[in-house]
């Protein structure tokens, strides 16, 4: 069968996809380089400020009451949950720091519309109209979901097309790193969420690169492979290393690569990104080895079958419980790293970043639960092979 007929075989959809999410990251990148930076500090833009306590109605919205009890305009529910977020960081700190936590709090409107929150003790300023947006964290779900299903679907098919995808996702990750190279001073909600992309646009090809079979580690017919056999738990820790060496080594020098592209840049976010993809798929595979109810078996091609005798099947293993706390303090982290964000940069920024780290406990759960990993993205593995 000729490339060209492997190439046509090609699902055209998902090819449209892959163009499709280009296109709209350097369009991102287009109109955030057009857009300053959003900060907070410039109090010369105040139009109107008032000293003021907040009182939570039924439905969720907030009333600002001056001193002398005059109530201001409501904030809306959409905004007022995170008001109220906010100002419960700011009344921990209150007490941290032994200040009055009943002192009022200043509300500022900014001259092109920003609402700005004070604390009057500290002079910490957060502006509320960073938040009430999800499309940072609903982007983030999609991108999850979509690219991981992109990717089974495409590898689950017919081997031969895989050189081609191997140029295919290759081109993508250039693309990727250009892109993150772009934004290295690009601060906006665009740049966020074209960082992102531009991230995920240099895992896919690292991913394809191992699940197509180009990159792995070493097998039982290298010599090296064959020294690193001992005996017991030690020889098998170490033959699973040596099973997926090269592709180990790969992420390092992947991640090193935009360390330094990404060194002194304003904008780091895929950076962060790539770390965090990195530490919990680095968790996620020693899970496996240590053992885990769920062991994904769907996802493995036929080429790769072998690495399931290096996993374990049971119920729950010592690093998990680990693991969950780990992605769930990062995503704690960053979640109050928005909350008190000083610009919708760095508020998109730190809530892709805790979105994927929920994201990542969420796929641990699925390694220990009663439920099939394979069942969130069963379409794309409908045609998967057979083992020979």
């Amino acid at each position: 069968m000729s490339e060209a007929r492997h190439r046509s075989d090609l699902p055209r959809p998902l090819l449209l996809s892959v163009g499709l999410l280009l296109l709209v990251a350097i369009t991102l990148v287009d109109i955030g380089e057009d857009l300053p930076p959003v900060g907070i500090d410039d109090t010369a833009s105040v139009v109107s400020s008032h000293d003021v306590r907040l009182r939570k109605l039924g439905d969720g919205a907030v009333v600002p009451i001056l001193n002398d009890g005059t109530e201001l305009p409501t904030i809306s529910a959409d905004k007022a949950g995170f008001v109220t977020g906010v100002i419960r960081g700011l009344s921990r700190g209150r007490k941290l720091t032994g200040t009055d936590p009943d002192a009022p709090y200043r509300l500022s409107r900014l001259r092109d519309g920003r609402l700005l929150i004070t604390d009057t003790y500290t002079d910490t300023s957060i502006n509320l109209d960073v938040f009430g947006s999800d499309k940072p964290m609903l982007l983030t779900v999609a991108l999850w979901w979509g690219s991981t299903a992109v990717i089974a679907r495409l590898i689950v098919g017919d081997p031969q097309r895989y050189p081609f995808l191997l140029r295919l996702f290759a081109t993508i990750g250039a693309a990727g790193f250009a892109m993150i190279l772009a934004l290295r001073e690009v601060n906006t909600t665009a740049s966020a969420v074209a960082a992102l992309l531009a991230a995920l646009a240099v895992w896919s090809w690292i991913e394809v690169t191992f699940l197509t079979g180009k990159i792995t580690g070493l097998t039982a017919g290298d010599k090296l492979y064959a020294a690193t056999r001992t005996d017991g738990f030690a020889r098998h820790a170490v033959s699973a290393l040596a099973a997926i060496l090269w592709h180990e080594l790969l992420i390092i020098a992947t991640v090193v690569i935009v360390a330094i592209g990404s060194y002194g840049s304003s904008n780091d976010l895929a950076l962060l990104v790539l770390l965090l993809l990195w530490l919990m798929r680095s968790s996620a595979k020693l899970n496996l080895f240590l053992g885990v109810r769920n062991l994904g078996e769907g996802f493995f091609p036929p080429h790769l079958q072998h690495l399931l005798g290096f996993m374990r099947q049971r119920r729950m293993n010592p690093l998990m419980p680990v693991s969950l706390l780990l992605a769930g303090t990062i995503g704690w982290h960053f979640g109050n790293v928005a909350l008190t964000a000083s610009s919708t940069h760095e508020a998109a920024a730190a809530t892709i970043i805790a979105t994927l780290a929920v994201l990542a406990l969420f796929e641990h759960l699925l390694m220990i639960l009663p439920v099939p990993a394979e069942t969130l993205w069963r379409w794309s593995l409908a045609n998967r092979r057979s083992s020979p």
